[in-house]
């Protein structure tokens, strides 16, 4: 199974989402801080969480070529949802439901 790595500027919503996750199975789930982003492994699914700097986000998650889901509040979703899609980043939602983040990372998985 693939590894994810949760990334968030709260760290009650990473941990969250990770519960989530473990919950359905997923057992190799790392969380970090969002300033790790360049250090991600290309292998792995990245989740990211965040409310600031969603461009140097964006852009760095880009350069990594590692499979991304962005995670956006409804304020910016709109702004940024071009930019994501043209660098091959999906964007959910927040708050974002069980349900939709386990269809989004098995898709992710198995694509």
């Amino acid at each position: 199974m693939k590894p994810i790595r949760i990334l968030s500027e709260s760290a009650a919503t990473g941990m969250r989402l990770r519960d989530i996750l473990y919950q359905a199975g997923y057992t190799e789930i790392a969380l970090s801080a969002l300033s790790a982003i360049p250090d991600c492994r290309q292998d792995e699914l990245r989740i990211i969480y965040a409310k600031s700097r969603i461009p140097d986000i964006i852009r760095e998650a880009a350069e990594c070529h590692a499979q991304t889901i962005l995670l956006l509040n409804p304020d910016c979703y709109a702004m940024y949802l071009d930019r994501a899609r043209y660098a091959g980043i999906t964007l959910l939602l927040m708050p974002v439901t069980p349900e939709m983040l386990l269809d989004t990372v098995q898709n992710a998985i198995t694509a």
